[in-house]
């Protein structure tokens, strides 16, 4: 490959052979001649040499900025696919991150229009029972059987989220719950004993 032509050929002027700048590479051209040239011969054969070398610089030149020029497009031809092959995995990976939080959200049962829906409320265990549930203190299991719950179902309870007592051994406030305690049917009643 030949060397890089820094600047446009054709901007470059013939240099005038015929100056005294010139004379003794012309005097060296004459004596080579064998004194057949003169020294007008000798300036127009430097000249049309120097020309012709300039137009074979103004080709190169050429060929070298399509080259330079080609080198560009391939490059941004380049970056334009890199940059399009990423997207396209950011594409592909965004999709896949929404396939699997779609994967991860609870699905929802089809819907029925045909089913009932039953006008039963299975009974609750009393608020006795679940506050001594939230105080991790004993209960008997009699308050979560089916006689427990219908028992706590049929008392009235009163709860306020405003009323505040003091605990049995702390000397804090803790909400009150005002229900009472049922007693099991094996301990009410006096045959059972």
């Amino acid at each position: 490959m030949p060397p890089r032509i820094a600047q446009d050929p054709a901007l470059t002027l013939c240099p005038d052979f015929g100056t005294d700048l010139f004379a003794a590479f012309r005097n060296s051209h004459i004596i080579a001649s064998n004194g057949t040239l003169s020294h007008a011969e000798v300036t127009q054969q430097l000249t049309e040499a120097w020309t012709q070398d300039n137009a074979a610089q103004q080709v190169l030149f050429a060929q070298q900025q399509q080259h330079d020029q080609l080198a560009q497009e391939a490059a941004a031809l380049a970056a334009q696919e890199a940059l399009d092959q990423q997207r396209e995995e950011q594409a592909c990976q965004d999709n896949a991150d929404r396939l699997e939080l779609e994967k991860k959200k609870p699905k929802m049962k089809n819907f029925d229009a045909t089913m009932t829906v039953s006008d039963y409320i299975a009974p609750r265990p009393s608020a006795y029972a679940i506050h001594k549930l939230e105080k991790f203190a004993y209960i008997k299991l009699w308050y979560f059987t089916p006689e427990g719950r219908h028992d706590a179902s049929s008392t009235r309870t009163t709860a306020s989220g405003e009323t505040l007592a003091f605990a049995r051994g702390e000397a804090t406030l803790s909400p009150y719950a005002q229900s009472k305690q049922s007693q099991p049917l094996s301990m009410s009643s006096p045959t059972m004993h």
